[in-house]
């Protein structure tokens, strides 16, 4: 693949190829060639708005496009956006194996071109590896210098519910060398209607302040209501805490009854024994009553045996002795 550089006025994105997506370290990534080249532009003038800022272990820039001069560069990102959303669209199936509505590939879609304050711009990568910036003259890159940026589109990144085109700063030219060699860009482009354009412009960036208000509008209502919602999350607590003690108290006193009721019937249990117990000893009792009036009778009887037994003995001697008498 060569790394051929395209003036951005001269490329045909008709003739834009894409890869399907292939990993690249935690995401992935639809690779843009054009006629099977490396996608380069060489674009206008443009002033950096920041120093290099390096995040996550990436580096990038950001750069200002004017109302003006750079209103072709500005329907050039535009398209390519455009085009990328088609694609994703046609080819939602073949990549992803479901077919996405194109709203959700639009919501999905991050526009190249950003909007803060007054100003419009692009934010760029810059080739950075093991705490190196990999690219030449990278001390030039300082906020308010104007390049002519060598733009490089690697392709579509895809991310958690958001996807953008991946634009790289391979490579520039200082101010003194564009103005020196490519001064013919700064003229103005008078196929478009640049007034109304700029009607666009300030109305997009009058929307993205609107935006950020009531983005911090409503930042400060979701703190309020998160405030709210603390408030009544320790309200729900302290009524949860009492909840609890009620239900172990309750619990305790449950366990109390049960207790209770068991003791009772332990105590009911151990009287009814007592009961039996005292029937059981009523009736040794009476046995053993009635054993001894029988061994009473018995003795009884065994002396009157005894007694009529001896007196029948002196009958007899008495009878024995008047026969003696008499004889």
């Amino acid at each position: 693949m060569d790394n051929m550089l395209f003036e951005y006025k001269k490329i045909n994105i008709n003739n834009i190829e894409y890869s399907k997506p292939e990993k690249d370290k935690k995401n992935y990534i639809a690779r843009i060639t054009n006629n099977g080249n490396s996608f380069i532009v060489l674009t206008n003038l443009l002033k950096c708005i920041s120093d290099i800022t390096i995040s996550d272990n990436k580096a990038y820039i950001s750069l200002e496009l004017r109302k003006r001069k750079d209103y072709s560069l500005y329907q050039f990102f535009s398209e390519i956006d455009e085009k990328n959303i088609s694609t994703i669209f046609e080819q939602s199936f073949n990549w992803f194996k479901k077919e996405m509505p194109l709203d959700v590939v639009e919501d999905y879609m991050k526009p190249t071109i950003r909007f803060k304050k007054d100003k419009v711009f692009i934010k760029v990568n810059i080739p950075y590896k093991k705490d190196k910036i990999l690219i030449p003259d990278s001390e030039y890159l300082k906020k308010g210098a104007w390049i002519c940026p060598h733009l490089r589109l690697n392709g579509i990144r895809f991310l958690n519910q958001q996807h953008s085109a991946e634009w790289e700063l391979v490579g520039f030219l200082k101010e003194e060398e564009y103005q020196d060699n490519h001064t013919f860009y700064d003229e103005d482009d008078n196929n478009f209607d640049q007034e109304n354009f700029i009607n666009y412009l300030d109305d997009n960036i009058s929307e993205n302040n609107n935006n950020n208000i009531s983005e911090n509008n409503n930042n400060n209502i979701s703190e309020n209501n998160n405030n709210s919602i603390s408030e009544n999350n320790n309200i729900l607590k302290e009524e949860n805490d009492k909840n609890n003690i009620l239900e172990n108290n309750l619990s305790n006193n449950i366990e109390n009854k049960d207790i209770l009721e068991n003791n009772n019937i332990e105590l009911i249990n151990n009287n009814e024994s007592n009961i039996i117990n005292e029937e059981v000893l009523e009736e040794v009792l009476i046995e053993d009553r009635n054993e001894k009036e029988l061994n009473n009778k018995k003795e009884k009887i065994k002396k009157d045996k005894k007694s009529k037994k001896d007196k029948n003995k002196k009958m007899k001697i008495k009878t024995m002795h008047k026969t003696i008498i008499i004889n």
